[in-house]
């Protein structure tokens, strides 16, 4: 039994459609992110960089490990009882598509906003990690300018 790429590519369309059109989705993936944000963003302006080299950012990282983790639960628990109170979920399981289609594709439709997300809030916390990035980290954009901290040196102290 093979699964078929166009029918897993429509259950995804459909998906992500529906997951755009639900307000509370969206808000709930906007808002989630901008929480474990808030931390980092205060840190990184309310310490001087003679201060932020003790921090070493291990809770940071510790936040950020939780937004992979909590954006799916919304948009999964979405993809199901969404179906349910629009009332296709029993349309949908008349149609041609396999479970294993079905299942893979409402999967996709979950993954792919939380990995864009998840990179989102990756990208915007790395700016404070220029100032004072992590304890044995060695960053790739350690070279660039940094006119956002308070001390032209990261690892002045």
């Amino acid at each position: 039994m093979t699964i078929s790429r166009r029918r897993v590519g429509a259950v995804l369309h459909k998906e992500l459609r529906d997951l755009r059109r639900s307000g509370n989705v969206v808000y709930a993936m906007v808002v989630l992110p901008l929480v474990f944000l808030i931390q980092p963003v205060i840190q990184l302006f309310a310490i001087p960089s003679s201060g932020s080299a003790t921090l070493h950012h291990e809770h940071t990282l510790i936040y950020l490990l939780a937004v992979p983790a909590l954006v799916p639960a919304p948009l999964a628990s979405y993809s199901i009882v969404g179906e349910r109170v629009q009332g296709t979920l029993e349309p949908l399981l008349s149609t041609p598509v396999r479970e294993q289609e079905l299942i893979f594709g409402k999967a996709l439709a979950v993954f792919l906003p939380s990995v864009a997300v998840s990179y989102a809030v990756l990208a915007s916390s790395s700016p404070s990690w220029r100032c004072s990035p992590p304890r044995g980290w060695h960053l790739p954009w350690s070279r660039f300018p940094t006119w956002w901290c308070r001390s032209s040196s990261p690892h002045s102290s």
